[in-house]
């Protein structure tokens, strides 16, 4: 990785210095992926780039802004907006510097002022070896009044022009471009990826809340074979917006190229946002990268980028353990000694942590749902679930518990204590705590604290949150406040991790929710979905595993779901990690043997052959995204490790598929070598 600054003329630039500006330009390399930028005319612009190891020369960038024929808006590497107007053409350039930060990685800061709304953006980028770059900004506020950022987007500009060379150039020959990502973002639709081809428009990826999805997007033509992978790191709602714009016929005089714009950041809906006199604000922080090959090599860059730089680093013997959850999906509370019953169960199984979750706190004569932020033990556990957690122990496992430390329904006792904790959204309460509150931070942070040494806890799972954009008023004006609430959780994560630096967080928020990389730099692994259905829970992996390396994915499987055979449930769940749940009703002592065994087949691959390379693996996605309300042919993906001695493949049969044969051609194997292969379907 490098960061260079070009500052100076040489060779045949020095020949040509009359008719050149000394343009301040920054150079990333992120492996093959080179990034550029340059300050020019009071902008600060992104010069297109691509995979190719190579940049571009400062001639060819000046020809390039003086000679292309595009929106001007358009050139510029973010977008920021104050008190309703965009910054653009007043910048000025106030340096740049270079660092290395505590983890060992480049950081580059360019400073840029805006004297006209007394502004100052630190264009921030950071590199740690990979095929990628993460870039955010930093907003100061420099004068005596204060403004509000109406809205963010810490990068845009031209992804590429639309040139075929010295090729034919008819109309009818021009790229076509598609843009990747999941279908929606609401409840039990997590994973459904999909391919859209991009229109001679915009077409704009907006949020109202935050995302049952990763908000990640692919963009590919069918000229360049060159991925553009981008995931903007944020727990707030998102934007994206992707234009295909220009007419070939008049690009030479009077109109726009041919070209392809990005920007991504926040939704304005959560933006408005006030900063005074000497402020300063972080924005969403934009994961990008660019590789020459087809999408599993741009997901395996991606991983090697997450795991380099992004996933929390863990000392645990057991990094990737088996749970067994206990109950949690009926609304009725739970007592001592069903889960008493359900520890032996877990132990019986081959599981490694027993997860309590939700049934265990508030009244005995309400439904959990409606008692969240009662956190003290419902009369059902004569305040014995310590006495349960202990017993776990005793059985060689770990403890996990289920607390939506920031959710107070309605109807709980502290709300009704303390009205003015919830947060409102659109001029209502809604059932979460507005922790941008100091007392209630205290309470949150303390109350979390208190119950993790209570229980003496190895796992924390959260759940619920802040899952619409919220609201103040402040001084007469209706400000968003999601942007500021993000800060401040993510604060009590960082002060909790510090506190119990051996405890696993588990994120889940509604199953597959606040799936982004802001909340997942502090969580070890996220639930898939609240779909328990195995056959619909793999799709969900399956395409989760675009945004996610496949050890951070949580699968909940049991076979008290109809209409599944037995051995497709106890693999559906084996490519990531492992939540098991009513593997069997009865003790082991009755359970059917066949029952048994499948169970123990399953495990036993994991523990043996997926767990140990599931960290470090490539993955290959053999099938095509099958949109979710279709019944579904074939889903095959592969785990393999990076020196292809090893690889696990996951073949599994819908019902739409009516010939019983798929032919199978390893990715992850090499030609040169020799394998043994074990079939499980025949325990060949």
């Amino acid at each position: 990785m490098a960061i260079h600054f070009i500052d100076n003329l040489d060779g045949v630039e020095k020949r040509l210095a009359e008719t050149m500006e000394a343009l301040p330009i920054s150079k990333y390399d992120c492996k093959k992926f080179v990034f550029q930028d340059v300050f020019y005319k009071g902008n600060y612009i992104s010069v297109p780039s691509d995979a190719k190891a190579s940049h571009r020369k400062r001639v060819w960038i000046q020809r390039w802004l003086k000679g292309f024929h595009a929106d001007k808006s358009h050139f510029n590497n973010f977008e920021v907006e104050i008190d309703g107007m965009r910054l653009r053409d007043r910048y000025v350039f106030e340096g740049q510097e270079q660092s290395v930060t505590v983890e060992g990685f480049e950081l580059h800061v360019v400073k840029l002022g805006y004297p006209d709304k007394n502004v100052r953006i630190r264009v921030c980028t950071q590199l740690d070896g990979s095929s990628f770059l993460l870039r955010w900004l930093e907003i100061e506020n420099c004068g005596d009044k204060p403004f509000v950022v109406t809205g963010i987007y810490p990068m845009a500009g031209i992804l590429y022009a639309e040139e075929l060379s010295n090729n034919f150039r008819a109309e009818h020959l021009r790229p076509r471009s598609w843009v990747g990502t999941f279908n929606d973002n609401y409840y039990l639709g997590e994973g459904e990826f999909a391919w859209t081809e991009l229109p001679k428009a915009t077409l704009t990826f907006g949020h109202e809340h935050p995302m049952f999805n990763p908000p990640v997007y692919f963009l590919k033509n069918d000229v360049a074979c060159m991925i553009t992978l981008i995931h903007i790191e944020t727990s707030m709602m998102t934007h994206a917006e992707f234009t295909r714009c220009g007419e070939f016929f008049f690009s030479r005089n009077i109109n726009n190229q041919d070209y392809v714009h990005f920007k991504v950041g926040a939704d304005k809906r959560g933006t408005y946002r006030t900063i005074r006199p000497g402020e300063s604000v972080v924005s969403p922080k934009v994961h990008f990268g660019q590789i020459y090959g087809d999408t599993d090599d741009a997901v395996n860059e991606f991983n090697e980028h997450l795991r380099t730089s992004v996933i929390p680093k863990r000392n645990q013997p057991i990094l990737y353990p088996i749970e067994y959850s206990g109950p949690g999906s009926d609304c009725c509370q739970i007592d001592k000694a069903y889960l008493m019953q359900e520890v032996d169960k877990a132990a019986e199984i081959g599981a490694e942590v027993f997860m309590m979750d939700a049934g265990w706190f508030g009244p005995a004569s309400g439904d959990w749902y409606k008692q969240r932020g009662d956190w003290w033990e419902t009369e059902y556990l004569e305040n014995g679930l310590a006495d349960v957690f202990r017993y776990a122990k005793s059985k060689g496992l770990m403890n996990g518990l289920w607390v939506e430390i920031e959710g107070a329904d309605l109807s709980s006792k502290l709300a009704k204590d303390h009205p003015d904790w919830l947060i409102e959204a659109y001029g209502r309460k809604i059932p979460t705590l507005n922790i941008i509150k100091p007392e209630v931070r205290d309470f949150v942070y303390n109350t979390l604290c208190d119950i993790i040494e209570r229980y003496d806890l190895d796992v924390f799972r959260i759940d619920g949150g802040l899952k619409e954009p919220s609201e103040e008023y402040r001084e007469g004006t209706l400000e968003g406040t999601s942007w500021e609430y993000y800060e401040y959780l993510f604060d009590i994560f960082k002060k909790v991790r510090a506190r119990f630096p051996n405890l696993y967080f588990e994120n889940c928020s509604g199953g597959g929710g606040r799936c982004d990389w802001a909340i997942m730099r502090h969580f070890d692994w996220t639930a898939v979905t609240d779909s328990f259905a195995p056959a619909a829970q793999l799709r969900v992996a399956y395409g989760m595993s675009m945004a996610f390396a496949p050890e951070l994915l949580l699968s909940c499987t049991n076979t008290s779901r109809m209409y599944n055979d037995v051995d497709f449930i106890t693999r559906s769940c084996l490519l990531g990690r492992i939540e098991l749940g009513r593997c069997y009703e009865e003790g082991i002592e009755i359970a059917n043997e066949n029952l048994i065994d499948s169970w123990n087949r399953s495990l036993k691959i994991y523990k043996e052959d997926i767990r140990p390379i599931i960290g470090r693996s490539k993955i290959y996605h053999h099938t095509p995204f099958e949109p979710y309300m279709e019944k579904g042919t074939w889903l095959v993906w592969e785990l393999a490790t990076p020196e292809k001695d090893k690889a696990v493949f996951g073949v599994f049969r819908y019902s739409g598929e009516q010939t019983g044969e798929y032919l199978l051609k390893p990715r992850g194997l090499s030609p040169a070598k020799v394998y043994d292969v074990y079939f499980d379907n025949t325990r060949e």
